[in-house]
């Protein structure tokens, strides 16, 4: 996985209009690695899934 800041500047750099090309030479990443980062979305962790209770609750006697 590339770094933060990589991310950040293939993202400006698409911004500014530049071509897939022109952003993986000038960043060292391949040309799908590019269209992968500027096609994602927020790339902020998400919390945990949290799952529902796995067991049943207590039985009477």
């Amino acid at each position: 996985m590339i770094g933060v800041d990589k991310v950040e500047d293939i993202r400006r750099r698409a911004r500014r209009g530049e071509s897939v090309s022109g952003i993986a030479a000038a960043t060292g990443v391949s040309g799908p690695t590019v269209r992968k980062y500027i096609a994602a979305g927020d790339l902020s962790p998400r919390p945990p899934a949290t799952r529902g209770r796995t067991s049943s609750p207590m039985m009477e006697p």
